[in-house]
């Protein structure tokens, strides 16, 4: 069963518009750093953009979405 995550950084409460990125899972992109997707720059510049946001913000990480870019 897939479980999706959200992560939040800061208080984006706090903000009027909090920034809010979606990310779809990729254990080969965002944890082996696969070079057949660019699922893990994406996450890691999500979460750079995130950290530098006065506020914060949250990361929606969907589950169950493996390998769409690299044919799994």
């Amino acid at each position: 069963m897939a479980v999706n995550s959200v992560l939040v950084i800061g208080e984006p409460q706090a903000a009027p518009r909090p920034l809010v990125r979606v990310h779809s899972s990729c254990l080969t992109g965002d944890v082996f750093g696969s070079l057949r997707c660019e699922c893990g720059p994406q996450l890691e510049s999500a979460l750079a953009r995130l950290a530098a946001e006065p506020h914060g913000g949250l990361l929606i990480y969907m589950a169950g979405h493996e390998g769409r870019g690299i044919g799994l």
